[in-house]
């Protein structure tokens, strides 16, 4: 796939890559260190992605989005729904001169009255004209995010309005059928970048269920606000998007550090439990209700086709099960010792001694002592693999006679001591 990156200058112009590439080079692409810089207009584009959501949906494709629903093609509707103040509601935009209808919806007339989209009977209203920005065609199959980053810190803000999703489908759980939906941000989106590639972004994030597609092209949906969800379990309020690891697996995506700001990289999000939607434009949201529910997550990719495997703990040289890895540890765990229970004094008795390493990593430095009355040794054990063990022989002899209680101690340079005993009747 590929990835589209421009910059929107004050008067909105478009400059082209070059102009973005040339910006980031004297940053150094994602290298955000510099003490003179000013803020860098951008624009990315997410042209895959793939969501979770409790029961329902697992994996499923929401980008590419598709041109058609059925037989019908889509509208383009992302810069319709970004410049109407509160589309389906019957409120008016801010001015109808700043509404900026998008040619696909030539057709339609937005009544001043109603605040909604009517068949275009030129009797009422403000027909919507062709946007030359945006000809009509197909419903986009990327989603463009266009925001500003300051060099000098990393730090990036994207207006609400420049967070444009195009209509997506997923189906509908209980019968198959295509529902539409989109993305959108309730209000401006915050984050970084570094000089990793890492990019967090944070904000209320909501996905729309469009319900009334058909009928009011400008927005009839359910709108389901996406609480965010800690590595931990814990997390409320806005969504964080992160190239990291997204926690906990089973409703996250593995993110993707970013080689620059157009790609390629990928950032993921996870919400807890979303509550019921709220009804935009009168839709009927009992459906939306009854399988939005549960723990959820979203991966969206700039020039990536699928989320990467998750790791292993061993490739981050850590031991268990990811993501439930910690740091290898070794530990001796017991010494066993077979021998005589009875000797001559003066003369050599051999011992099997076997240490055991019962830690996830090895054990290094391990020692054999033994000490009692009339006994002393002191030999070198070696290295001891984690969960493994090793067995020495060892030969000591005892000068005085009686019984010698005899300990057979072991020591190691990172796994700590062990020792056993071992009572002995040394006979003249």
């Amino acid at each position: 796939m590929s990835s589209s990156t421009s910059i929107r200058g004050a008067a909105g112009r478009r400059v082209g890559i070059l102009l973005l590439g040339l910006a980031l080079a004297c940053v150094g692409a994602l290298s955000f260190a510099g003490s003179q810089a000013k803020a860098v207009p951008f624009s990315m584009d997410f042209d895959s992605g793939q969501v979770n959501l409790g029961f329902a949906f697992k994996g499923a494709e929401i980008l590419p989005a598709p041109t058609t629903l059925g037989s019908t093609p889509l509208p383009d509707l992302w810069e319709a729904r970004a410049t109407q103040s509160t589309p389906g509601t019957g409120t008016a935009p801010n001015s109808l001169g700043s509404f900026k209808p998008v040619g696909c919806l030539s057709q339609v007339t937005f009544s001043a009255e109603s605040g909604t989209a009517v068949p275009n009977d030129g009797q009422s209203g403000r027909p919507l004209v062709v946007n030359p920005d945006y000809p009509c065609g197909p419903n986009p199959t990327a989603a463009t995010v266009s925001g500003d980053l300051n060099p000098a810190n990393g730090e990036i803000l994207i207006d609400d309005t420049e967070f444009q999703f195009p209509i997506m489908v997923v189906p509908n759980p209980l019968d198959g059928s295509p529902v539409p939906i989109t993305l959108a941000a309730g209000d401006d989106l915050v984050g970084t970048a570094d000089e990793e590639g890492n990019l967090n972004l944070e904000g209320p994030v909501e996905v729309r269920v469009l319900t009334g597609l058909a009928s009011n092209p400008l927005g009839t949906y359910c709108q389901l606000p996406l609480p965010n969800r800690n590595a931990d379990g814990t997390g409320s309020g806005p969504l964080k998007l992160t190239s990291s690891y997204s926690l906990p697996v089973a409703v996250g995506f593995n993110g993707t550090p970013f080689t620059t700001l157009a790609g390629p990289g990928a950032v993921t999000g996870t919400w807890n439990v979303t509550q019921d939607s709220v009804a935009i434009g009168g839709a009927d949201c009992a459906t939306v209700n009854s399988v939005s529910k549960g723990l959820g997550g979203i991966w969206l990719g700039a020039g990536i086709d699928e989320p990467a495997p998750f790791p292993t703990c061993q490739d981050l040289d850590k031991v268990g099960t990811f993501p439930n890895c910690s740091d290898a540890v070794a530990a001796l765990g017991g010494v066993t010792v077979t021998g005589p229970s009875k000797v001559k004094r003066g003369k050599v008795a051999s011992y099997k001694v076997k240490v055991t390493n019962t830690g996830t990593a090895d054990a290094t430095g391990v020692r054999l002592a033994i000490s009692g009355r009339g006994v002393s040794l002191n030999t070198s054990v070696g290295s001891i693999t984690a969960g493994g063990s090793r067995t020495v022989t060892v030969k000591a002899k005892f000068k005085t006679a009686g019984k010698v209680k005899a300990t057979f101690k072991a020591t190691s340079s990172n796994a700590g001591t062990k020792s056993a005993t071992k009572t002995i009747t040394v006979t003249k």
